[in-house]
């Protein structure tokens, strides 16, 4: 991940106090996971939403970032949501209800 990017992460975020992380289980979530966690942001919160909109490649997604924040020593918090069928009750599109 590119230094100035991660430098300016510590100049307008404080590595003492803690913040949620979204990772999906893709190169960039998990970059931005790596570059935090090497710039000293030690009270991070792992959070994965598994949107279940990819059959099984969701669930290996979710159990791959249970993995990563456990072995980083993060606390880590993720949850299932069934956008399919969220999106259908209330008539939304997928992306707007997967948000």
């Amino acid at each position: 991940m590119n230094a100035d990017f991660v430098s300016g992460l510590a100049k307008r975020m404080s590595p003492g106090r803690r913040y949620l992380v979204g990772v999906s289980g893709g190169r960039d979530s998990v970059a931005l996971l790596h570059a935090l966690h090497a710039a000293g942001f030690g009270r991070l919160v792992v959070c994965h939403v598994n949107h279940g909109l990819r059959g099984r490649a969701s669930g290996e997604d979710a159990r791959f970032v249970g993995r990563l924040a456990k072995q980083m020593g993060y606390p880590y918090s993720g949850d299932r949501v069934d956008v399919l069928r969220l999106a259908k009750q209330r008539r939304l599109s997928l992306e707007t209800a997967a948000r």
